[in-house]
């Protein structure tokens, strides 16, 4: 599904533009794949073939040092032409002046009736202009190792305490019960156990006494309980998704885009379900990727 909605964002790109590109036209194009069926190779191909007159140069950026990467290059001067971006970015990214306002393009590009309205009022950047093309959307989900539960004799938990009672009877053996992400991106993992529970980042928002205690939960889960590898504080995308698929953790939290690459490892041992319940509520990220022109693009048109 990734790659077919990201082929034809590519695919658009010829129809946002309003001038055909001159000559051999070079764009460079970052984006950050860390899952191993990277489809960016093939659709750069594809492109390139409906439109002779222009060149991508894609380099996959590890997510890890994506956005310092990027930042760094951009206040360089030396910053790609066009790029995945997420939605966090853009509040910095418009106020370095990074950005091309592409409103005008998406507004005559015949493409705008296939992509729903909401998701270009969504993406509009704080002054309300727009500068993201969507790409993908995406919720969180709890992945768990089905045939460590059943071992165990366990059912995928619904709410944080039976979270906590799995992810304890799960470790032992080189096991851990969860996967965290501590690491780039840990966010997602940390608000999935806390803000469901009324925290939130309002004035005050994290201070109170269910704030508080939501996330006290998720450090007594690591250092009391002990489900989480040592290394959580550190770890990323590649190592929670490593550990999950080596059986080394029993549960890990990801989006829909992790799920192929798991299937092909473990077959039937893997499956998911949402994430818990946890004061009451649930609460899952909207994963987002867009992407964007880059104001310093010497051709535009053809980025």
């Amino acid at each position: 599904m990734k790659s077919k909605v990201i082929a034809a964002i590519l695919a658009a790109g010829t129809a946002l533009g309003a001038v055909e590109a001159s000559g051999a036209d070079t764009v460079r194009f970052w984006y950050h794949f860390d899952n191993a069926d990277n489809p960016m190779s093939a659709l750069v191909d594809t492109f390139e073939a409906k439109n002779p007159g222009i060149k991508i140069e894609a380099e996959n950026i590890p997510w890890n040092s994506y956005y310092d990467s990027l930042y760094t290059a951009v206040a360089a001067g030396s910053g790609p032409d066009a790029a995945m971006v997420k939605m966090f970015a853009q509040p910095r990214l418009v106020e370095m002046g990074a950005l091309e306002p592409i409103g005008g393009r998406i507004a005559g590009w015949k493409g705008k009736a296939d992509i729903q309205d909401n998701l270009f009022n969504l993406t509009k950047g704080p002054d309300g202009k727009n500068y993201y093309m969507p790409v993908q959307y995406v919720a969180l989900y709890l992945y768990y190792r089905a045939d460590m539960f059943a071992k165990a004799g366990l059912q995928p938990p619904q709410t944080c305490a039976d979270f906590r009672k799995a992810a304890i009877a799960l470790t032992g053996g080189g096991v851990y019960g969860f996967g965290f992400r501590g690491g780039k991106g840990g966010h997602d993992h940390w608000a999935s156990l806390v803000l469901s529970t009324g925290a939130n980042f309002k004035s005050g928002g994290m201070t109170s006494d269910s704030a508080v205690a939501a996330t006290q939960f998720v450090v007594d889960l690591f250092q009391k309980d002990k489900v989480f590898p040592p290394s959580a504080p550190n770890d990323g995308f590649k190592e929670i998704i490593s550990a999950f698929k080596a059986g080394k953790t029993a549960m890990t939290i990801h989006h829909i885009g992790s799920s192929k690459s798991m299937v092909a490892a473990l077959g039937d041992k893997v499956s998911a379900t949402v994430v818990p319940e946890c004061g009451g509520g649930r609460w899952t990220a909207f994963g987002d990727e867009s992407t964007a022109i880059f104001a310093a693009a010497e051709n535009k048109d053809a980025a």
